[in-house]
């Protein structure tokens, strides 16, 4: 049973539970493949949760904690360690071949206040060790303190400004200390479900084989993916779709939290020696242009539309009157397509005859 004593002490407006931890950790875990820079954790953590003595060949030691934080960014054009060789890292190792087995065994599940002072104690050595004075070193520890130990996430940029937003601004996630630590312990707590299956679920993959082991995805590493991934996320969902018997016209929507993008994809097959299929994509900024293609192309109002998305159907209709009072659809023409339009977009057609000319108008049907 977790236990609650630091959580207690700290004051919480908001309980932070997620609905979308599945889905995030499984497109992060599509980056894992053997040689993705993302699987430097894995070789990183197996070695150093399996290895008894890590002085025994202190170089090797140092090497794969060298590459692994390379391979995670920390050694960049601006870092203090591009000056430095492997050996800087000597009197780390040394020290993280000093202590207990225990420690591997410290897990968010396991955030009391005696395993807190242990993770806090370690940052300060590792920190006195590893950084000259004037450097920061947030980043750079967490991410030593992640792949060696797997009892905390990586406070880089990625992950705290997703738990900045997740608790609201009330705790800045800028230091490691009890504050961001019982933050931490709380979210694992309201998303306990989720994160445990995760991580029962998920193995680091051996170096030598490529074949996964079974050593499991520490619940820090889980609640670090999901806080590195989460902005970067980008859900696609599908916005409007015409289908046909050979093939159809698409345009997905792909969104995270700062941006998003429209993807155009036409598809016909051709069942013909001819080569008349058709395979045209496209990338855009807005909506409005990849449906231009459509609106100017095809007469998509007398197709099969399969899907419109609730954030354009305003649009759509809109486009749709202009189309039919531009053509001057007769609705003897139209009556094939008209029923499934009205039903999905929500709306009943009014057609008013002015001499040979048709008039459209419409009638929104729900509320």
């Amino acid at each position: 049973m977790i236990k609650k004593t630091v959580l207690n002490n700290i004051q919480l407006r908001k309980m932070i539970k997620q609905t979308d931890i599945d889905i995030v950790i499984k497109d992060f875990k599509d980056k894992l493949k053997p040689d993705d820079r993302y699987t430097s954790f894995d070789y990183c953590y197996n070695y150093f949760c399996t290895t008894n003595d890590l002085t025994v060949d202190i170089e090797k030691s140092c090497l794969v904690l060298g590459f692994y934080l390379a391979s995670w960014g920390m050694l960049r054009g601006s870092s203090f360690l591009l000056q430095h060789s492997i050996n800087h890292f000597k009197p780390t190792i040394q020290y993280i071949n000093s202590l207990e087995k225990s420690v591997w065994d410290i897990d968010v599940d396991k955030y009391d206040d005696k395993n807190i002072e242990i993770i806090m104690d370690i940052y300060k050595e590792i920190k006195r060790l590893l950084i000259p004075n004037g450097n920061t070193d947030l980043t750079l520890v967490t991410k030593v303190l992640l792949g060696v130990f797997g009892f905390i996430p990586a406070f880089d940029n990625y992950f705290c400004e997703t738990f900045r937003n997740l608790f609201e601004g009330q705790c800045g996630f800028r230091r490691v200390n009890k504050v961001s630590l019982s933050f931490i312990q709380n979210f694992y707590q309201e998303n306990k479900s989720s994160i445990d299956n995760l991580s029962d679920n998920t193995f680091t993959t051996d170096f030598l084989s490529s074949k996964k082991t079974k050593i499991n995805y520490p619940k820090a590493k889980i609640i670090d993916m999901y806080g590195f991934n989460k902005n970067n996320f980008m859900i696609t969902e599908k916005v409007f779709e015409i289908l046909g018997e050979g093939g159809g016209i698409c345009i997905n929507r792909q969104k995270n939290k700062t941006k998003e993008k429209f993807l155009y994809n036409h598809s016909e097959f051709d069942p013909t020696d001819e080569g008349l299929d058709v395979n045209e994509k496209g990338e855009y900024q807005n909506f409005s242009k990849p449906f231009q293609l459509i609106n100017n192309q095809y007469p998509w109002y007398m197709l099969n539309v399969e899907t419109v998305h609730d954030d354009y159907r305003n649009y759509i209709i809109e486009k749709l009157i202009e189309k039919l009072n531009e053509k001057s659809i007769k609705p003897d023409y139209f009556d094939n397509s008209r029923n499934q339009l009205e039903k999905i977009l929500k709306i009943e057609l009014k057609c008013k005859l002015n001499g040979k000319k048709a008039i459209w108008s419409y009638i929104k049907t729900d509320k």
